[in-house]
């Protein structure tokens, strides 16, 4: 029970988080947000210097890797959330459950009984119509609309620009899936504590 109360937590803060970085967007660049974001994850952690000492150079790669993982992460994402609507972004987001749980049983081995692939499935599911795919025959009237237009540069444009930003979030999903194998692997194989883990990253 407290586990699930735990993930409505972080659920509740998570979405917070996103609306603050979209605000936070609106007059500085992603760039600039990302570093403010940084540093200030930094500062919170700096507390953990005491016991950042003794980790090994390998562990200290792999943890590079995964930094370097969640910086392309979070820069896609900004881009993608500076553009996107947030609700459509939160929407997005919910793509990393597919890419870690596929992450796990591809890299880590982890196996999924028929319950999992049935659940696996239903969010695969949810998210498609969410995220507004169209299906012919739910939308006929609407085809007829888009022919009229379809020649448009401007919406060409801005539809090109979409899907561009939908394909970041999309990247940041798969990078977030990235660094959360990385945890995995990290906490499983080594003597790093989460406190060091946290600093060095």
């Amino acid at each position: 029970m407290l586990w699930i109360i735990l993930v409505l937590i972080y659920g509740i803060i998570k979405g917070l988080r996103e609306v603050l970085k979209k605000k936070a967007l609106e007059r500085n660049t992603p760039l600039e947000v990302l570093l403010l974001y940084t540093i200030l994850s930094f500062l919170i952690v700096t507390p953990e210097i005491r016991n950042a000492g003794g980790v090994g150079p390998t562990t200290l790669l792999l943890i590079a890797v995964k930094s370097l993982s969640i910086f392309f992460a979070w820069r896609c994402g900004f881009e993608a959330i500076a553009g996107l609507p947030v609700s459509l972004y939160g929407v997005l987001d919910l793509s990393r459950v597919i890419f870690s749980t596929l992450l796990g049983v591809i890299v880590l081995n982890e196996s999924m009984r028929p319950k999992q692939i049935v659940g696996l499935s239903l969010v695969l599911a949810g998210l498609l119509l969410l995220k507004g795919i169209r299906l012919p025959w739910l939308h006929k009237n609407e085809k007829k609309e888009q022919k009229t237009d379809i020649n448009d540069p401007q919406n060409q444009n801005k539809s090109g620009k979409f899907t561009f930003l939908v394909i970041l979030a999309l990247i940041s999903c798969l990078l977030n899936a990235v660094s959360g194998v990385f945890d995995k692997i990290l906490m499983s194989n080594t003597d790093i504590t989460d406190g060091q883990l946290q600093f060095w990253y």
